[in-house]
């Protein structure tokens, strides 16, 4: 594989825009295409028949959040791997992330080593 090759197109969902930012910049650095979004509507409006290979959500988002998100896309048949992240961990959360069937979920603050290494595990890359 050569440096220069891309490994997949990543979008990413948060409302925080310096987080928004630095997994933009990780991910980019890591070789792959990515888009950003700042709420989950934002993502639904611009991206009618983009192909992602691996989608990050926020969880907490303003408006729909990214469970719902998560829903909607699985509803109007949209498939691809989808990494949910949170600052919060409880119980319920926990359990909303394995009703969820997603990909993987990070709790923030997370290392940048452990997403990229879901976003790579998403997408079937072997660097």
């Amino acid at each position: 594989m050569s440096r220069a090759q891309v490994l997949g197109l990543v979008g990413i969902v948060e409302d925080d825009s310096g987080m928004r930012q630095g997994l933009s910049w990780l991910l980019a650095a890591a070789r792959f295409n990515v888009v950003v979004f700042a709420s989950a509507e934002e993502f639904l409006q611009h991206t009618r028949d983009a192909d992602f290979d691996c989608l990050i959500l926020d969880v907490r988002l303003p408006g729909m959040d990214g469970f719902a998100l998560r829903q909607m896309l699985r509803e109007r048949g949209r498939q691809m791997p989808i990494l949910l992240m949170s600052g919060h961990d409880d119980a319920m959360t926990r359990e909303q992330f394995r009703r969820a069937g997603v990909a993987k979920w990070l709790r923030k603050p997370f290392d940048g080593q452990a997403l990229l290494d879901a976003v790579h595990a998403a997408v079937g890359s072997d660097r």
